[in-house]
């Protein structure tokens, strides 16, 4: 499961023109105070929502109008969740895998995936996630593409893996709780 988050994680990262799609953000006019110009950059300002899981018992906040697609028992995950941009968007994409490897097996194969696609590690730091001590993983490309951060933590018989950019990573972090 690990492994298709990072072959994800890393497709993505590499192919990121082919899924992503711009629009163009209007800068403020001088003296104008209507609602027309938005600060796309405001994350922590923007409503998000909350996504749940009844099978594997978690939640988590999300940014709004990403493209949700739920995949089972592929790439070596038990379950796996990306939400997407798209055109609507204004925030990144968050991806979250359920896997049956170790926590020691996920983070391992995590570095090496996306090591070898181009992605330099520049730090690696334990959190902890909902009282699950964890690791946090940042990526910068080598080439082209965007940073990534990828934490890794587990509970019971899974370990879980979530991936986004930097600057969200905190927020989907704190939202993440394993039901009871």
């Amino acid at each position: 499961m690990f492994l298709a988050l990072a072959f994800l994680s890393v497709y993505l990262y590499l192919n990121k023109s082919d899924f992503v799609q711009t629009s163009s953000v209007v800068s403020p006019t001088p003296g104008k105070t209507t609602g027309d110009n938005i600060n796309p950059t405001a994350t922590p300002n923007l409503k998000w929502e909350e996504y749940r899981n009844e099978e594997f018992r978690f939640r988590v906040e999300r940014p709004k109008f990403l493209y949700e697609r739920e995949f089972k028992d592929q790439g070596g995950y038990v379950f796996f969740i990306r939400f997407e941009e798209t055109k609507f968007s204004i925030e990144k994409g968050v991806a979250i895998g359920v896997s049956g490897k170790t926590y020691e097996e996920e983070v391992e194969g995590t570095k090496t995936i996306l090591t070898e696609s181009g992605a330099k590690l520049v730090k690696e730091d334990k959190i902890t996630v909902d009282d699950f001590e964890g690791t946090r993983l940042d990526f910068e490309p080598t080439g082209e593409g965007e940073k990534r951060s990828v934490v890794i933590f587990s509970k019971g018989d899974y370990s879980y893996s979530i991936s986004t950019v930097p600057e969200q990573v905190e927020k989907v972090i704190e939202s993440f709780k394993f039901l009871e």
